[in-house]
């Protein structure tokens, strides 16, 4: 069994603006590039045996991801 040390079973992303605007540069905010394509989660997940964790991406447009992960 494992457990969630950080980050949240689940997360709101809200809305990203799809491929339609990788047509428009990139941002350059501080030094870093700013893409509202994209979104980065993070968890971190403690687990004394190999288990598998399963990831789901939805959005009512788009449609829904799923994929696992084996953590060891």
């Amino acid at each position: 069994m494992g457990e969630l040390v950080a980050g949240h079973e689940k997360i709101n992303l809200g809305h990203l603006e799809g491929h339609s605007s990788k047509l428009l540069l990139p941002r350059v905010v501080g030094g870093e590039v700013v893409d509202k394509t994209r979104a980065h989660v993070e968890w971190v997940i403690k687990t004394s045996e190999p288990l598998e964790v399963s990831i789901v991406a939805r959005c009512a447009r788009a449609g829904t991801h799923r994929t696992n992960v084996v953590l060891s």
